[in-house]
């Protein structure tokens, strides 16, 4: 998957790049352990400000990966509260 072998490089230089690729990819793509994108830049502890970017290319917020978790969960499950904050659209408004 192309996600996981642009986050799983040891470092990314340059986030926008990842960025542009994302924008015509499938946002709602999975790893086997049904983590999305916003799963592994939590887990990969991606900066704010692209995750940020994500919530504005509508990545799915509500997808659960195969611990049951979803991405917001995860984060506070990690101690990544910093993310959280960044995500006050963590849920969808109909």
């Amino acid at each position: 998957m192309v996600l996981q072998a642009l986050l799983g490089t040891p470092k990314v230089d340059n986030l926008n790049t990842v960025i542009r690729i994302l924008e015509g990819g499938d946002l709602r793509c999975k790893t086997e352990m049904g983590a999305t994108m916003l799963h592994e830049s939590v887990r990969f502890n991606l900066p704010a400000d692209f995750v940020r970017k994500l919530f504005e290319l509508d990545v799915p917020i509500e997808e659960r990966d195969f611990n049951g978790f979803t991405a917001r969960e995860l984060a506070i499950q990690l101690g990544k509260t910093q993310l959280v904050p960044v995500g006050v659209c963590w849920v969808k408004t109909p």
